[in-house]
């Protein structure tokens, strides 16, 4: 029988998925409007990288207070691990409370590139993953929290999905499946021209903008315009989708067309307030630009 849902606010709640090979996700309580605040949260351990956060389980584990350490093991440790599924009452002590079991968690369940490190969360631990997600995760110091923001409108009892490697949108498809991810041919296409895209572009501006003449500005920009137009195709509204405008805000600026430059710069905000918030440093640092 699956687990009752877990209401977290007034928008999710954590409970099993339709597709019970993913176990439990989190899922929309309500319409949920774009660029929404979905949840902050207090993590639960802050590390350099996710083989520091691996290696300190044990002490972090010893840490918890009894309700943290709770919550902590009702997190998925593998495919074999039924703990999360049942209530608290029927969980064993001994079989929640191995090292094992515990360095599992955090081996599954911690998150890098959210510009903190490694970072475990209670919350973000139950989100899925999706090749096209509808939020996004990041960290906030301003606020020393983990924030979810939905990407697009997800309607009422939808899930919620982040990507995995959200920041990582350049990976070849060997790379990407080696992680995770999904391969339609029409999908391998887009990310191949995206990452063939992204190294042409590296390469003529290795030594900086100022460094290159116009001609090869206009071109740049075409490829900056294609790049973006293959970003949104493949649904990936994240921050490299701000970079990419920057980047042409940058170009607008050494061409001298301000009015450009301003408006493909408000573009760029827009598209960082979405994933992070209008009051994350980086989205007032580039609002702040305008």
């Amino acid at each position: 029988m699956p687990p009752v849902p877990h209401i977290i606010n007034d928008k999710l709640a954590i409970k099993q998925c339709p597709d019970v090979v993913k176990g439990l996700g989190v899922f929309a309580t309500r319409v949920l409007s774009k660029g929404l605040r979905l949840h902050a949260e207090l993590p639960y351990m802050i590390e350099q990288s996710r083989d520091e956060a691996i290696e300190n389980a044990g002490e972090f584990y010893a840490g918890l207070s009894e309700y943290d350490r709770m919550l902590f093991n009702k997190l998925y440790a593998g495919i074999q691990d039924i703990v999360p599924y049942r209530r608290v009452v029927q969980i064993h002590t001994s079989e929640s409370m191995e090292l094992d079991r515990a360095t599992n968690i955090i081996k599954l369940n911690a998150m890098e590139g959210l510009g903190a490190g490694c970072v475990l969360s209670f919350i973000a631990s139950f989100i899925n993953h999706s090749c096209v997600p509808n939020a996004w995760a990041e960290w906030n110091p301003n606020i020393n929290a983990v924030t979810i923001h939905a990407l697009r409108e997800i309607q009422a009892d939808e899930e919620v999905t982040i990507s995995y490697f959200q920041e990582m949108i350049y990976l070849s498809k060997a790379q990407r499946q080696q992680k995770l991810a999904c391969n339609s041919a029409e999908s391998n296409g887009r990310r191949a021209a995206m990452s063939s895209i992204r190294h042409g572009l590296t390469a003529r501006f290795g030594a900086g903008v100022s460094t290159v003449n116009a001609d090869e500005l206009y071109t740049s920009m075409e490829s900056l315009r294609e790049l973006e137009s293959l970003i949104i195709a493949e649904g990936l509204h994240g921050l490299e989708l701000s970079s990419v405008l920057v980047e042409q805000a940058g170009i607008l600026g050494h061409l001298g067309d301000e009015r450009a430059r301003r408006i493909k710069l408000s573009h760029a905000v827009q598209a960082r307030n979405l994933c992070l918030g209008p009051g994350h440093p980086s989205s007032l640092n580039l609002a702040n630009r305008l």
